[in-house]
């Protein structure tokens, strides 16, 4: 699946407001998509990994073809919009700022190589370290 170096396709929506397609390519990503106010677009975001089976990237949107604006852009307000990929492991937002700067941020774990956890205590992230059972202890200790 490897995100960051293989080839794939992503649907990404949030009903009503924002519609699009992420395809990743040899570590870049390029992005189009549509919303209310018009098309944005970018091709050649490099996408970082921080470590094996982690990948994220954060970079601005175009949104203008020479001087032809194809996004309306007055009486914008700062606002953060989740976007839903089909698949649950991709995860990102779109921050649209007064100025007309929208930002498109992505994160990924892929599941092949980072297995999901199964955890009671969600302080422990490391697959390596065992839960301790004095945190439950001490717990049931104070409510008694």
């Amino acid at each position: 699946m490897e995100i960051a170096y293989g080839v794939g396709v992503y649907g990404f929506y949030h009903h009503g407001r924002v519609y699009g397609l992420l395809l990743t390519l040899r570590g870049q990503a390029y992005v189009f998509g549509i919303c209310r106010r018009g098309f944005f677009w970018r091709f050649g975001a490099t996408i970082h990994s921080p470590a094996r089976g982690r990948f994220d990237t954060v970079f601005g949107l175009r949104t203008r073809l020479g001087a032809i604006d194809l996004l309306f852009d007055k009486w914008l307000r700062n606002e953060i919009v989740p976007i839903r990929f089909r698949c649950n492991w991709v995860h990102g937002h779109i921050n649209i700022s007064r100025s007309g700067l929208y930002t498109f941020v992505l994160a990924a774990t892929d599941p092949e190589i980072l297995d999901e956890t199964v955890r009671r205590n969600w302080e422990i992230s490391s697959p390596l370290e065992i839960e301790d059972a004095s945190y439950y202890q001490s717990y049931h200790e104070e409510s008694d």
